[in-house]
């Protein structure tokens, strides 16, 4: 048994993903610590986990998003979309990048003429009541339970953070991509090059521009099959057991793993 710290922002995003890991360590019979801000404190303690502050938020009077937990509570209000839509469009710019309402609208506007259910997901940067009523009537939610709307959707218009991203592809999704920072490029051309779907620079964002690209995406088979193709990848890959097995291996032997077979 050994003992494992788990350092991690407390930013939705960076739980969603630390978490499985730690309780697939967890049920390894190993010790896991996260180790990040007391804004995840609570989070980590009821997922099950000891907790460690190392750091303190950089923005004092910055609001710090929900837990994953707290999100997931919310989850009844989407029982009710219904499973016969032909077309369901899931938008998130994520839980950091969030804070461009220009942006939601014009999603907003390009869905507008569609044949489809539009779900925008604003990760708390901003507030639904405080936007202007959008075109189309979107359903827009401060949160939404991310996955269990990936299951049913056609399509995700995404910021292109490689949690949404594997996300969407591991349910076979193919994407929009509207990147912002940081990896949010890389991956977005990733995301083209791989033939799982588009990107739109926030400088060329328009809402024409927008719609074709949707349509495009929507409309020509190879970007649902390659999606389809990465999510059989994905699979094959064993997810958190295999990234545990290779933690384990890499604490076992003292060396590096190089050779995944």
């Amino acid at each position: 048994m050994t003992h494992f710290g788990i350092l991690s922002l407390a930013a939705t995003g960076h739980l969603n993903t630390m978490f499985p890991l730690g309780c697939e360590l967890k049920r390894r019979g190993h010790n896991v610590t996260f180790l990040s801000n007391l804004e995840a404190k609570n989070s980590a303690h009821t997922a099950g986990f000891d907790f460690c502050e190392v750091y303190s938020p950089s923005d004092q009077g910055k609001t710090i998003q929900k837990s994953p937990l707290a999100i997931l509570e919310k989850g009844d209000r989407f029982k009710n979309i219904s499973r016969t839509l032909q077309t369901l469009i899931y938008a998130s710019m994520g839980t950091l990048q969030n804070r461009r309402d220009y942006v939601f609208q014009t999603i907003a506007e390009a869905c507008a003429d569609l044949d489809a259910q539009l779900i925008i997901s604003l990760g708390g940067g901003l507030d639904p009541k405080a936007l202007p009523k959008l075109s189309g009537d979107p359903l827009v939610v401060k949160y939404a339970p991310q996955l269990e709307l990936l299951q049913q959707a056609s399509l995700n218009i995404t910021h292109g953070g490689l949690n949404t991203t594997l996300e969407s592809l591991s349910y076979g999704v193919p994407m929009v991509a509207i990147p912002v920072t940081d990896d949010q490029p890389g991956v977005a051309a990733r995301i083209v090059w791989t033939g799982v779907g588009e990107l739109i620079s926030l400088s060329s964002l328009s809402v024409s521009n927008m719609r074709e690209t949707i349509k495009k995406v929507l409309g020509e088979p190879s970007y649902k099959k390659n999606a389809v193709r990465l999510q059989q990848a994905i699979e094959r890959t064993e997810g958190v057991k295999g990234a545990v097995n290779i933690i384990e291996q890499a604490v076992s032997t003292k060396k590096p793993v190089i050779n995944l077979d």
